[in-house]
């Protein structure tokens, strides 16, 4: 039994027991027997010993790390902690700070009171200082949609259980710093004087090339280096560490200083050069490749670049665990892994750098798809011939630049001049990527059951076996053909999917209830969510500020596989119901908007219906007694009153039949004009209420809600808004009358799906 068997078997048996452990343990241990079984049937008894032994350890570490308790009292409020990564943006100070005398990792918050206390904590605070903090310990909040990103298991794979929330800024003194910490000191301040003396956008590659720093970079374009899969570009990678490493050891033998020294010296720069870097995954993995490669070297063992990985695997996972769950850790081990075993292969067969530079980004692009789909949903079309014309760019034109920029610092002429190199390459290159950003070149997957990411593994396995037998050319398209197909096969389940859901999604203080249709006929977004838009300081603004398209609306859609949707209805101009349609235009294909025919848009809201013309989107107004149809499901609008209302009364009323049930959309209709409705003797009787203005007291009136008498009410409404929504008079009318009440605020958003004329569940994203 080789070595490199043994390695690579522990090595799965660790993946298989992270999976078991954030997934499903007893699909896991099916496989892990499977494994076993097979092993054991091929006379590799001894190995089979190995995978059940490490599973079951690492079982159990990763479980037992996962399940840490907080050593911190809930009620403490002032602490005595290590200040880390502080981050200063706009208005508010965060930064990780670790108490002294638990050993403990806190999210820490503070929002500044002025302009002359943020000079003063920008010039005073830096990585290692002893504060003082006073504050109000919080546990982070469960995300409340479904497609939700999990803040608070983000934080606890970084050993953070609490979130502190300052009410006073710190009160730091000067540590006994070490030299980690004064390495850090150094990479903070270089961060700042980075940012500080050059334009904006250099600044940003700049310091996410050079120093793993991506925050500040420009948030839109770093949007779009993400949906055109060109995201790892800005993570100082394998690829990036092997230029430096080439660099300085090339140049020590110019020097005249031996192999074997320059190796040792390089052994001594790698660490340093990680925290220079922030500890990223990807250059823990890269450095501690390289250094154990240069040692093997050196010593003269036989281990090969397969065994080394799967060391540096095992020696990472024991010591973070939680490491193994960051999507960088996976894709730079996995990517790595595909084109270490790939090489002899590539390296026989294609002599032309060209063609090898190809080759593998074929390779890593198919590896990396599952990862890809799993964490962001979606992969860029483009993606692909992107990396072919960007990593050879990236890695050979300007981190070499920007290499120089740094260096170049005490010279600012020379500096000067190769930032004007640089920006004059840099800047069209980032305006054709945002040119770019259309949902037209997005595959959107949305995320994945168990079943698909099985089959998708699974092409790509199947892709590149067939890569690996057959040496022809159409073999190099195979990954390409494999997302084509995992596609169609999506496409497929949800045609031929009977069905739907109607989902009421939580975006705060505002309305967006989503519709699906069976079979994949069609979606139908009723209001956006939004914020009222306000002025501020400059000092406060934050470089990429909340919002509720960009961070809840579109990520709820994407992960639900929808890149169009074929109507948005827009109730009523009101910012809480409309005001992110801006951002929903910009990353997902709308079909037709639906609009009052006494819409009176507000200030600003005419530059995003103009967004929407340039964007194709039809502009349609209806009024009471129209309809529109989706598939089975007939929308009437039975109300839309005009002049003499206000902007609330004037809402878009809609009834619809679904799943053999009566819905009604009020949108903000209140007291007034349900005396109106009720007064036109429309038929408004229904089982599901979307009751009006968020359940504010001047809407939901006793008359109204007799009339409809629903079985289930739904109220859409942010947690501690300001207008004390919904009220208790709303609230007790409902219970009054023996109706179930669902609120967003206290229950997340509401998903009910149906099928075959009748409701199959209703759920919510709070349990």
């Amino acid at each position: 039994m080789g070595k490199s068997q043994r390695l690579f078997i522990m090595t799965l048996a660790v993946i298989c027991a992270a999976i078991s452990v954030n997934g499903s343990f007893m699909l896991m241990l099916l496989l892990v027997m499977l494994v076993s079984i097979v092993l054991a049937r091929q006379s590799r008894g001894i190995l089979a010993t190995v995978f059940l032994t490490t599973f079951i350890l690492s079982h159990l570490f990763i479980a037992y790390d996962l399940n840490e308790q907080s050593k911190l009292r809930p009620k403490q409020q002032l602490f005595d902690v290590i200040l880390m990564q502080p981050l200063i943006d706009g208005d508010r100070l965060s930064a990780v700070a670790i108490d002294r005398d638990t050993g403990e990792r806190m999210k820490y918050n503070y929002t500044i009171r002025s302009q002359d206390e943020k000079q003063r904590l920008r010039q005073q605070l830096t990585p290692g200082l002893i504060c003082q903090m006073h504050g109000t310990l919080e546990k982070p909040r469960p995300p409340t949609n479904f497609q939700a990103f999990h803040y608070p298991d983000y934080l606890q794979h970084q050993e953070i259980y609490w979130l502190l929330s300052g009410d006073h800024p710190p009160k730091c003194r000067d540590n006994h710093s070490n030299l980690i910490t004064t390495i850090k000191q150094m990479r903070y301040q270089s961060i700042l004087k980075v940012s500080d003396a050059l334009p904006a956008d250099i600044a940003g590659v700049v310091n996410a090339l050079i120093f793993g720093y991506r925050e500040t970079f420009d948030p839109d374009v770093l949007q779009a280096y993400q949906s055109s899969g060109l995201i790892h570009l800005l993570a100082v990678s394998g690829l990036h560490v092997g230029i430096m490493i080439g660099i300085i050891y090339f140049g020590m033998l110019r020097l005249g200083v031996i192999k074997q020294h320059a190796a040792l010296i390089l052994c001594v720069l790698l660490p340093i050069y990680v925290i220079l870097t922030g500890f990223s995954p990807s250059v823990l993995r890269a450095s501690l490749m390289f250094g154990s490669l240069l040692m093997v070297k050196i010593l003269s063992l036989r281990w090969t670049p397969f065994d080394v990985l799967c060391m540096v695997f095992l020696f990472l996972t024991v010591i973070n665990p939680d490491m193994i769950f960051n999507v960088g850790f996976q894709l730079s081990f996995l990517v790595t892994f595909a084109i270490i075993i790939s090489a002899p292969i590539i390296d026989h067969r294609y002599k032309s750098t060209m063609m090898k530079s190809f080759v593998i980004t074929s390779i890593s692009q198919a590896v990396a798809l599952p990862i890809l789909v799993f964490h962001f949903y979606e992969i860029s079309l483009l993606s692909y011939l992107l990396n072919l014309l960007f990593i050879p760019f990236i890695t050979l034109f300007v981190l070499p630049m920007a290499l120089m920029i740094v260096g170049l610092g005490f010279i600012p002429p020379l500096q000067h001049l190769v930032v004007v190199m640089l920006q004059g390459v840099v800047t069209p290159l980032h305006d054709l990527l945002l040119a770019i950003q259309d949902p037209v070149f997005q595959l959107t997957f949305g995320q994945p059951s168990l079943v698909v990411l099985v089959i998708m593994i699974g092409s790509v396995y199947i892709a590149l076996v067939l890569w690996d037998r057959f040496n022809r050319l159409l073999t190099m398209i195979l990954p390409l053909l494999a997302t084509s197909c995992l596609f169609g096969l999506i496409i497929l389940i949800h045609l031929l999917s009977p069905e739907g859901q109607i989902t009421f999604i939580d975006v705060g203080q505002g309305d967006a209830i989503l519709i699906q249709v069976p079979h994949n006929q069609g979606n139908i977004l009723i209001d956006t969510g939004g914020t009222l838009p306000y002025s501020e300081p400059d000092w406060k603004k934050r470089r990429d500020p909340f919002n509720v398209g960009e961070d809840i609306l579109v990520p709820e859609l994407k992960g639900l596989g929808i890149n169009h949707l074929d109507y948005v209805i827009l109730s009523h101009p009101d910012y809480d119901h409309t005001g992110a349609l801006g951002a929903l235009l910009e990353q997902i294909s709308v079909e037709t908007l639906v609009i009052s025919q006494h819409y009176k848009a507000l200030d600003g809201q005419m530059k995003v219906f103009e967004q929407a013309k340039k964007a194709g989107v039809q502009l349609k107004t209806v009024s009471a007694g129209d309809q529109l149809q989706m598939g089975h499901i007939v929308f009437s609008f039975i109300a839309s009153l005009g002049q003499g209302f206000s902007d609330n009364d004037r809402s878009l009323v809609i009834r619809a039949q679904i799943a053999g049930m009566k819905w009604l959309f009020t949108g903000d209709l209140e007291k007034k004009g349900e005396q109106k409705l009720l007064a036109s003797r429309r038929q408004i009787k229904a089982d599901v209420l979307k009751v009006g203005h968020h359940g504010s007291k001047t809407s939901t009136s006793t008359a109204f809600l007799k009339t409809i008498n629903p079985k289930l009410a739904i109220i859409s409404v942010g947690r501690h808004n300001l207008y004390g929504h919904p009220s208790k008079e709303v609230i007790e009318r409902l219970q009054k009358q023996g109706v179930h009440v669902l609120r967003t605020d206290r229950d997340g958003a509401v998903r009910l799906r149906f099928a075959h004329g009748h409701i199959r569940s209703i759920n919510t994203a709070v349990p």
